[in-house]
């Protein structure tokens, strides 16, 4: 019975841990790759999709191409003879405050044409850096 309590504290033991790595590596290692990766184009109709894990394309085994942003370009770029550029700003993890932190600067560089915010409730974790909750105090 001992080992047995034993192996069971070891490996929620490494749960936390892990867990508590991804959070840092989310934390202190954001990241944004159609932003970092697609220039703007002056020429194309230029939307910004921001948001939390859900516009990231978290839980979808390929984010770049099946996240919600990924497919509106496929969609609208089909669609449309005029060039669509969606950029996906969606960061895991992040509450309505943060995204406008990250929006900041990102805006005036892309110009964008329609913004799409899409955040979740699902991260209470993180209400204490939220600015309504300071703003409410």
């Amino acid at each position: 019975m001992k080992t047995v309590c034993k192996k069971i504290s070891l490996i929620f033991f490494g749960l936390v841990l892990a867990l508590g790595i991804s959070e840092a590596v989310f934390r202190f290692f954001p990241w944004s790759p159609a932003f970092s990766q697609m220039p703007p184009d002056p020429e194309a109709f230029r939307i910004i999709c921001a948001g939390d894990s859900s516009t990231f394309g978290t839980g979808v085994s390929n984010p770049s191409r099946e996240s919600f942003p990924a497919c509106l370009q496929k969609i609208l770029s089909r669609e449309n003879q005029r060039k669509i550029q969606v950029f996906n700003l969606g960061l895991p993890g992040i509450n309505s405050s943060q995204c406008l932190n990250n929006l900041r600067g990102k805006i005036d560089h892309l110009s964008p044409h329609l913004l799409i915010v899409c955040i979740g409730v699902n991260d209470p974790w993180n209400m204490e850096q939220s600015a309504i909750i300071r703003h409410y105090r």
